[in-house]
């Protein structure tokens, strides 16, 4: 009976299970510790990266190691901070469509070794797949640059998975990505978020980004905020206050990248993100400053929104020297001239270029009807691209690709600085070397030059006449272009002076300058040197002021050589051989007419190289003998010649006025070094051996051969008998093994 009942009641409960709705039972979704991970960049990507992800548990952590490292044995590890993910506000009225419950997690790796590849996994008891990224170094570095990806489906993220993937292959040592907005079509959209992070590359990079407007949207053209970007990425917390996180700035080897909120105007002004871009940018003088905005400067299908960046930006652009501008919005591909005071320069040392990335996707392609056409240099329509940046120390190179691969435009920037700004800074020597310097060619014109060191150091420097009028003023943003020409100066007057130097640190300071003009008595150039045994001839050509001087009087080393009319064009003198030193001083000098002064002309050095000689460099001597070399030396000087033996066992040498007198020693080989200056003789000395006197020979003597003694027996000793302890002790021996043996015999009786 009871087995009845048991098969009774298990039919119920399986007919209940076919037959309450499956939509009746509480179904838990699979938790997941680590999604939607990316590495961001640090402030100064040498030696820190941000990572961000999103977790469905807490306590979730980074946990990272070298990339050479075979596990995570030797890892650091850094715990999320976290928040509960909550788009929402008081009064909001838009959706969110495909988010999950889940916590939004941040962490900053730091004090990273430079040039390092590192791996990194994020979780808490089951670990994401590896990670990676690599620190900024010193040298040259690529970056892909793209915009508006803006994929709204798995076909359209498919494009920009194939692009990443395709730029990977072209350079396979790209740092990072630049992405210039609108990664996605709508930021309130997570479906469109599980795309953008479902793409191989970005796992195995850092990636930059700015906010485009499809960031900002909740639904449409519903615009509110950066909150869906910020929920997505972790970048330095150091922009402008109105708009942290989605500007920011960050330094890669040796450029400064700035990342602006081009959704964020207030009103056009821009007010806030003004004053925080000049302050970065004077707080970290570069080698090279580009700048990222999802809004572009010349438009195309966007104009009125180019307009407005345009007049907020374009004149700090100048003021600071910004190098390189990547935007994105118009959906076409565009590449401006050169630009300064928006028009075209050729100014090696001015001027910013202006990049519309195109479209990074299978979104909609614009035409180029509202660009700005007298700006832009290439362009490019209904066309997908992105670029390939590399930065190296003399230029920027960037190499615009189609979708199959094809450059279809190049341009190199050269650099506007020799480097980044100097390590080392002393003012008081940066003042002593300010300086007014007359033109040689023409005395009514100067330079005012200052050291290259000011950049990063000094804001703007003036400078001011003898009547206090300002002559000039240049806000410091290369280290090159360092002067101001100087012209409208009278002959032969005394100028004072002044430059004003506002420093960085919050002071100025006021330098004097004083400098003099001189009359222009015109110039004379050598043309042509000609060396010969009687000396140098000299040609040279002359356009002076006959009007003004008498006889022009050549002279060597203070010594007259020759005069010449001040008329004469061309002409030649000889330094004779006898008269020449090593180093000589060469002087054209005249007579002013209007005074009897002495005006010179030209006055140049002429080092002569040594020519130093023996008239004899090999002796073969007896002991005790001498020989004398004689030493020849040209030009004519006061010389100290030295001289030393190899080994002074077998010669030694003198200096007697102008010969090296050797003495032989001893017999052997050995070479004598004379020094003159940088100039070395040898001389090769043998020294025969001494013949020595043969000694006498004595006469024979008889030989006697002695006889061999006699040998006596010694008488032997009486032997002695042999001793009988062997044998006694052997019978001992004997006598105490046999009473052991019975001893054993008798105890194993009685033992059975």
């Amino acid at each position: 009976m009871k087995k009845v009942y048991k098969v009774v009641l298990l039919f119920i409960l399986m007919l209940a299970m076919f037959l309450v709705p499956v939509s009746l039972i509480p179904v838990k979704a699979a938790v997941t510790e680590a999604y939607q991970i990316i590495a961001n960049p640090g402030e100064n990507m040498a030696n820190e990266v941000n990572i961000n992800w999103h977790s469905d548990i807490e306590g979730t952590f980074v946990e990272y190691t070298l990339k050479t490292e075979s596990d995570y044995t030797n890892a650091v590890r850094v715990a999320g901070q976290c928040e509960a993910l909550d788009f929402h506000e008081p009064g909001d009225t838009w959706t969110v469509y495909g988010f999950s419950e889940r916590n939004v997690c941040r962490a900053t790796l730091t004090k990273l070794t430079p040039d390092t590849q590192y791996k990194y996994r994020v979780g808490k008891t089951v670990f994401s797949k590896d990670y990676s990224f690599k620190t900024a170094g010193s040298g040259s570095f690529s970056f892909i640059n793209m915009s508006d990806p803006q994929f709204y489906g798995s076909a359209s993220a498919q494009v920009w998975y194939d692009l990443m993937a395709d730029a990977v292959s072209i350079n396979k040592k790209v740092a990072f990505t630049l992405l210039n907005g609108d990664v996605v079509n709508s930021g309130n959209e997570g479906a469109e978020w599980n795309m953008f992070f479902a793409n191989q590359e970005i796992s195995q990079m850092m990636v930059a980004s700015a906010a485009g407007n499809h960031e900002y949207y909740a639904g449409g053209t519903t615009t509110i905020d950066a909150r869906f970007y910020n929920a997505h990425f972790n970048n330095p917390k150091n922009g402008a206050s109105n708009v942290i996180n989605s500007s920011y700035f960050f330094i890669y080897n040796n450029a400064l990248f700035i990342v602006l909120d081009s959704q964020k105007t207030e009103n056009g002004t821009w007010a806030t993100q003004k004053a925080w871009f000049e302050e970065v940018v004077k707080a970290h003088p570069t080698q090279y400053i580009i700048v990222s905005s999802h809004v572009s400067v010349y438009g195309g299908a966007n104009s009125s929104n180019a307009d407005v960046f345009r007049r907020a930006w374009l004149s700090l652009f100048d003021k600071y020297g910004v190098d390189l501008v990547l935007t994105g919005h118009d959906h076409i591909y565009a590449r401006s001239k050169k630009i300064y005071n928006n028009q075209e320069t050729t100014d090696r040392f001015k001027g910013t270029y202006y990049i519309i990335g195109g479209v990074a996707g299978s979104g909609t392609k614009y035409n180029a009807d509202n660009l700005d056409k007298s700006k832009m240099d290439q362009w490019y329509e209904f066309k997908t691209s992105y670029g390939i940046v590399t930065v190296a120390s003399g230029n920027i190179t960037y190499r615009c690709y189609d979708k199959d691969k094809n450059v279809i435009d190049l341009l190199m920037i050269s650099s506007k600085r020799t480097g980044n700004a100097s390590e080392t800074f002393d003012k008081e020597d940066f003042l002593a070397n300010l300086q007014i310097v007359t033109d040689d060619s023409n005395r009514s014109t100067a330079r005012f030059n200052w050291p290259s060191t000011a950049y990063g150091y000094v804001d703007t420097i003036r400078l001011y006449n003898d009547k206090n009028a300002l002559l000039e003023s240049r806000f410091i943003n290369i280290d090159n272009d360092n002067y101001f020409a100087v012209s409208g100066l009278e002959l032969n007057k005394d100028y004072q002076y002044k430059a004003v130097i506002d420093f960085r640190d919050g002071t100025t300071v006021t330098k004097p300058i004083n400098f003099s003009t001189s009359i222009y008595y015109g110039d004379i150039e050598i043309v042509k040197e000609t060396s010969s045994d009687q000396g140098i001839l000299i040609k040279f050509n002359s356009n002076l002021r006959s009007d003004l001087l008498g006889e022009v009087t050549v002279s060597l080393n203070g010594k007259p050589l020759n005069s010449f009319n001040a008329k004469l064009t061309t002409g030649e003198i000889l330094l004779p051989r006898a008269d020449l030193e090593v180093n000589n001083e060469i002087i054209f000098v005249a007579t002013s007419k209007a005074d009897d002064s002495l005006v010179v002309l030209l006055q140049f050095s002429k080092a002569i190289d040594l020519e130093v000689t023996l008239d004899k460099s090999d002796f073969t001597l007896e002991i005790e003998e001498q020989a004398k070399a004689k030493l020849s030396i040209f030009p004519q000087g006061t010389y100290s010649p030295r001289v030393a033996s190899e080994n002074e066992a077998i010669a030694i040498a003198n200096i007697v006025g102008n010969e090296i007198v050797i003495t032989a020693i001893g017999s052997g080989q050995t070479t004598i070094q004379v020094t003159i200056g940088n100039q070395e003789l040898f001389i090769t000395i043998k020294v025969n051996k001494a013949i020595e006197p043969e000694t006498p020979i004595e006469p024979e003597q008889p030989i006697v051969e002695p006889k061999e003694p006699e040998v006596t027996e010694e008488p032997k000793e009486p032997e002695k008998p042999e001793s009988s302890t062997g044998c006694n002790s052997a019978a001992v021996t004997f006598i105490f093994s046999g009473l052991g043996l019975l001893a054993f015999f008798i105890r194993r009786r009685r033992f059975f």
